[in-house]
């Protein structure tokens, strides 16, 4: 059913890995999924994949601070080595090893940079342009006419990158990292849509609700119909209790096990849509 779909998801539906390196020395990478949206380069993914970006960006200027004040004691003529030593280890203190010294982002491409990011918090999207787009190649992908047809009971498949285990470290002599790229296979997930979430008083966001869950790697991915058009960029997963927990023998042991159905939560096309207009960015939509 979903061949044509996947046929023209593997053009605009691209993985993202973000790198980092925090001061404890531990390196670790993050796969998820990114919307080519038009020749110009322009992307969208969902906000809190850029989470460990924003936490770099925060933690830059905090190290910042703290190598200078450690400069600032090792050139100070005033103190003697006891009271220097003794200051150093006070500096030492405030240290948070958990920050992030180095971050980085591939696109699936080598020789990709982004610009002009904003990250939408409160519809979990994040929008920006990628350079240069001469790298970029559709073709790409055309959004549901979210006034027509929208309705629980289609079917649509979900598509990212999940399941992907990457090898990356770190060279501290040149400042980058080296990340292991294979050949990322794009992995589609049916289901049915279920119901239309929101917006609520509590929630200015709408999404399209999928009897299906996101896996982890497809945030940021597009949910489409078997003619790939997008109808939602997924965000997140809801695990929502059944109202039944069998008892369960294990070990030795008995307790009670929770059921939960897990479903998939993306953001409604026409917010992605609003969203896009706002900006000036431009992308086919369907007549249907």
């Amino acid at each position: 059913m979903f061949a044509d779909a996947y046929a023209l998801a593997q053009h605009f539906a691209r993985p993202l890995v973000i790198s980092t390196r925090r001061l404890n020395g531990a390196v670790e990478s993050n796969v998820a999924t990114w919307v080519l949206l038009n020749a110009d380069g322009w992307f969208l993914t969902a906000g809190h994949v850029f989470g460990l970006w924003r936490d770099f960006e925060l933690h830059l200027p905090e190290m910042t601070r703290h190598r200078a004040a450690e400069a600032a004691i090792a050139a100070d003529p005033a103190l003697q080595d006891d009271a220097r030593r003794a200051a150093v280890e006070r500096l030492a203190a405030t240290i948070d090893l958990a920050w992030i010294e180095n971050c980085s982002a591939w696109w699936g491409t080598d020789g990709l940079t982004f610009r002009d990011v904003s990250v939408i918090g409160e519809l979990d999207l994040a929008l920006g342009r990628l350079e240069p787009a001469s790298l970029l190649a559709g073709p790409f992908p055309t959004f549901k006419n979210p006034e027509t047809g929208i309705q629980p009971g289609r079917s649509l498949c979900r598509f990212g990158f999940p399941f992907e285990q990457l090898s990356v470290s770190f060279d501290p002599a040149r400042s980058v990292f080296a990340l292991d790229k294979p050949q990322l296979t794009l992995f589609p997930i049916e289901g049915i849509l279920t119901r239309v979430i929101g917006p609520s008083p509590g929630s200015p966001v709408q999404f399209i609700e999928t009897s299906s869950p996101g896996l982890r790697g497809q945030s940021g991915g597009p949910v489409c119909d078997a003619r790939g058009r997008i109808w939602g960029i997924q965000s997140r997963t809801a695990h929502i209790p059944l109202g039944f927990n069998p008892t369960v023998s294990a070990n030795g042991r008995t307790f009670e096990e929770h059921q939960f159905i897990n479903l998939g939560w993306a953001v409604h096309v026409r917010q992605v849509l609003d969203a896009l207009r706002a900006r000036g960015v431009e992308v086919e939509v369907s007549a249907d």
